[in-house]
This record gives structure tokens, C-alpha cells and sequence, in this order.
């Protein structure tokens, strides 16, 4: 009888030495499997939240300060640092996820209907874990990149030029008229005092009834 083939084959070789130990360690790798994920989440967890707690502040603090950057650059630079604070959040959400796993509670037939093995069931929740720590890494990643973006683009981004203010006076007159604008010299016994819209004039301080400071022309005092 030629053309049947044997119903099994023996092996070439044997198993090594360390065959028995080595199942024994790969099972008790996998029994710790998602004991050690979920510890790398509650690390990554942890620092997520107080980095975005660091950052935060901080923005809150120097955050109106980008309204002193020139149009349209303090939009582009605000809008780097509010997306970076969104992908923190999400890096953390997905941390926050990653360290409480499946936290309804499964039965025995369930778990050996779905999956097979109790050692299947572990090396998927461990792989469930492992996969949304590595979306929390990416948005720390992308956050970084727009937060250092931001950084980059505040100091290199033209600001506006800060302008002393000018006083403001109101020159009254015996006359009865009155006189209001900015103050730009006083000596010798004169001001100069330039009305908006208008050129500079000098004013003798003797030919004055009165001379007030105030908060803008045509406001009453």
C-alpha cells in the first residue's frame, strides 16, 4: 500500500533541556501579563496628570500674554497651546483607560465561550491595555510637538510695540473757552498741547483759568 502518509511524523529532534522550564516561565509571564500593564499604565497615568496639571497653569498665567502678539499670529499661537492641552487630556483619558481595564465583571463560561482559554483572556486584556497605552503615547507626542510649536512661535512671531500714553489735559480759559488734548511740553511758563486731529498749540500758563488732567477729551470734570 504506497500513497498513504503516515498519520504523524516524529520530530527530528527532541525538545531541548529547558523546554519545562521555559513553559513554566512563559506561563508565568503571562499570568503577570496584565498585572504589569496595568502598572505601566498607572505610571504613564500619574505623570500624564500632572503634566497637564503643570501645563495648564502655566497657560493660565502667561496665557493673556499672547494677546500682546501681533494679529494674526497670537490666533495661530493660542491655537497650538489649546490643541496641545486637548491631546493631554486625551493622552490621559486613554491612560485612565488603559489603567482600569474592563472593569465589569465577566463570568467563566463567558470568557471560555469567547476566548478559548483563561490564558487567551489575559493575553487580550494585557494586549487591550498595551494598545491604549500606545494611543496615549501618540497623543503625548502630537501634544508635545504643537505645545513646543507654540513655544517657537511666541518667540519668533512680531509683537505689538506698547506706545506710552499720553496725558491728557483741559486748558481752560477766562474767556470761557476750553482747550483739551495730549500734553507734549511744559516750560517756560507755556504748554504745548496738541488737540486730537489738530496741530500743537502753546498755551501761556497766565492767560489760563484752570489746567486738569483727564481721562479723555469732552468728559466732564
Amino acid at each position: 500500500m504506497t500513497g498513504t502518509p503516515p498519520p504523524f511524523r516524529r520530530p527530528q529532534h527532541g525538545p531541548p533541556s529547558s523546554a519545562a522550564r521555559d513553559i513554566a516561565e512563559w506561563d508565568a509571564l503571562v499570568a503577570g501579563s496584565i498585572d504589569r500593564a496595568t502598572a505601566t499604565a498607572e505610571k504613564w497615568r500619574t505623570g500624564l496628570a500632572g503634566f497637564v496639571t503643570i501645563v495648564t497653569s502655566v497657560l493660565l498665567l502667561k496665557g493673556p500674554d499672547a494677546q500682546k502678539l501681533a494679529h494674526p499670529w497670537h490666533a495661530l499661537v493660542i491655537g497650538l497651546f489649546v490643541l496641545a492641552v486637548v491631546l493631554l487630556v486625551a493622552g490621559l483619558w486613554q491612560a485612565l483607560s488603559a489603567s482600569a481595564p474592563q472593569s465589569h465583571s465577566r463570568d467563566y463560561a463567558s470568557v471560555i465561550g469567547a476566548y478559548g482559554s483563561v490564558r487567551a483572556y489575559s493575553i487580550t486584556v494585557a494586549n487591550t491595555i498595551n494598545d491604549a497605552l500606545d494611543r496615549a503615547k501618540v497623543f503625548v507626542l502630537v501634544a508635545l510637538i504643537a505645545f513646543a510649536s507654540g513655544i517657537a512661535a511666541w518667540w519668533l512671531v512680531p509683537q505689538v510695540s506698547e506706545k506710552a500714553r499720553a496725558t491728557l489735559v483741559s486748558v481752560a480759559m477766562p474767556t470761557g473757552n476750553a482747550t483739551c488734548g495730549a500734553l507734549v511740553d511744559s516750560k517756560d511758563g507755556a504748554m504745548m498741547v496738541q488737540p486730537d486731529g489738530g496741530p500743537a498749540v502753546s498755551i501761556l500758563l497766565r492767560d489760563t483759568k484752570s489746567v486738569a488732567v483727564v481721562e479723555r477729551c469732552g468728559a466732564k470734570n
